[in-house]
């Protein structure tokens, strides 16, 4: 299935929740903040969450700094 992660094209075999989704896509970065077509998805649900043909998927690594 096609779903576009940060704005770039990806194809997918599913299915595929969203969990594995960021760990195929943004492995190993721990914070982070997933906004799945438009809405905030929270980390409880990334298990849950089954990711859809067509979905948009904004992936954003927290970074501390000073």
């Amino acid at each position: 299935m096609k779903v576009k992660v940060n704005g770039e094209k990806k194809e997918v075999f599913g299915p595929l929740t969203l969990k594995e989704l960021l760990e195929k896509f943004n492995p190993g970065s721990r914070r982070k903040v997933v906004v799945l077509n438009r809405k905030l998805v929270m980390e409880s649900e990334w298990d849950s969450k089954m990711i859809q043909e067509n979905d948009e998927v904004e992936i954003l690594n927290m970074v501390g700094g000073g």
